[in-house]
């Protein structure tokens, strides 16, 4: 018989679902009407990112009634691997575009000596998945020890993305197009969602508030889906800007 925290859960990663939807719909609706070659690029790692994170969403919240819990546990470790390469690549790409539009071409945060270190971060974040795959397959006897990595995974994601929440901040802070600067507004706000959503799971994971490995504390990614809508919804005035052109 399903538990009332079953159906709260449910309830709460179908609204999540949802709104993570309609953010990547409207991301790929804009796109088609923007007129610069930049501001299409955003909406459209935008869009892709909303879009896999509902994927991402609808795999471990409803697969598990249909293949069973390992398999979607198993899938989660690898989506949400590909979805740490995805934000990192996004933000690389965003970074790498206010820089080229700085007169300046100002280095903040020493980003340009730092992406290949944030790239390796989230190489070893990634490769700390395998280990609890191959438990879950039984191929690794699982001991006590082994739960020390969660914690310095966690620890790698919140330095990581503490990093990357300065950068956007930094790169935000000396923009002059203010279309990217609402974007990165956005963007900055958006990273901090995320984080708190990562460090806020071993709460959940202490209360027991999990269905397979969706945590309740994982509807903060309803803001997130917030967040990404007001990123495209910030290029809404290239739109207007083109239509009077």
């Amino acid at each position: 018989m399903i538990s009332t925290l079953e159906i709260l859960i449910l309830f709460v990663g179908g609204i999540t679902l949802i709104s993570l939807a309609y953010s990547s719909f409207w991301s790929f609706a804009i796109r088609k009407a923007l007129y610069g070659k930049i501001y299409r690029k955003r909406a459209l790692w935008t869009g892709s990112f909303a879009t896999y994170s509902a994927l991402e969403i609808a795999l471990i919240v409803y697969l598990p009634n249909v293949v069973g819990s390992l398999v979607v546990d198993l899938t989660w470790l690898v989506v949400g691997s590909a979805l740490l390469f995805i934000l990192t690549a996004w933000i690389s790409s965003t970074v790498k575009v206010v820089i080229s539009l700085d007169p300046f071409h100002r280095n903040r945060m020493k980003w340009s000596q730092s992406e290949k270190f944030v790239w390796l971060i989230s190489a070893i974040i990634v490769a700390m998945n395998i280990l609890p795959a191959l438990i879950m397959l039984g191929y690794v006897n699982y001991v006590s020890a082994f739960s020390i990595l969660d914690y310095v995974q966690t620890g790698l994601f919140i330095a990581l993305f503490t990093y990357l929440i300065l950068v956007v901040f930094a790169y935000q802070s000396v923009i002059f197009d203010r279309l990217l600067k609402a974007y990165l507004k956005s963007f900055f706000y958006l990273l901090i969602v995320l984080m708190l959503s990562i460090a806020l799971s071993p709460v959940a994971l202490t209360l027991g508030l999990f269905i397979g490995p969706f945590a309740l504390t994982d509807s903060l990614l309803i803001l997130s889906a917030f967040f990404m809508y007001r990123m495209s919804k910030s290029l809404a005035p290239v739109v207007a800007k083109s239509n009077i052109t």
